[in-house]
């Protein structure tokens, strides 16, 4: 039986980016993804790289990822301390910047965006925003920025590895690190 998957990554290689690789298939068993996915873990391992599990979400552009939790807003309405709190999540806090873009939709900040001034024209309803991962996988913060210099922050926790590793307690912690930046 013939069994089909791709392997998709990221056409660029930066060392300050995590550099995301998927896996697709349509046609193949759980157990041959998963005899792919071990053996690419094994091969990096080789080479000193190390590989994080993030969930498909961590991908997607609406801020409602989860279905029944709501990730946090942080929001920073001075232009200095915006970027202070977001530079500290790389010098203070080792996150690392994502190579996935996102581009939210301004529909999906309606709750959030009471006082910010966000850049949209007719054609595009869409605000740029950046991702940082934390490098032990467990939580990803998405950054939006208007025209002001405000910025707002999503704290999205990895559901899938906080049970592992006692992350959850770390994750926490991080966060707490990071509220004492506003």
């Amino acid at each position: 039986m013939y069994q089909w998957m791709d392997i998709v990554m990221d056409s660029a290689f930066d060392f300050e980016r995590c550099f995301r690789i998927a896996f697709h298939w349509l046609v193949a068993s759980g157990s041959r993804v998963e005899q792919q996915v071990q053996s690419l873990q094994r091969r990096c391992t080789q080479f000193g790289l190390y590989l994080i599990s993030l969930p498909e979400y961590s991908a997607c552009r609406d801020t409602h990822v989860l279905g029944f939790v709501a990730p946090p807003f942080l929001t920073v309405r001075d232009a200095e301390k915006a970027k202070e709190a977001e530079n500290s999540l790389m010098k203070d806090l080792d996150f690392i910047r994502d190579s996935c873009h996102q581009g939210i939709d301004l529909c999906d900040l309606k709750e959030y965006s009471e006082g910010f001034d966000f850049e949209a024209t007719k054609y595009s309803k869409k605000v740029s925003g950046k991702q940082y991962v934390h490098i032990s996988g467990g939580v990803f913060v998405r950054v939006i920025e208007d025209k002001k210099g405000w910025k707002g922050f999503f704290w999205v926790e990895n559901r899938s590895l906080l049970d592992k590793e006692n992350l959850h307690c770390k994750v926490n912690d991080l966060f707490k690190k990071f509220q004492s930046y506003f």
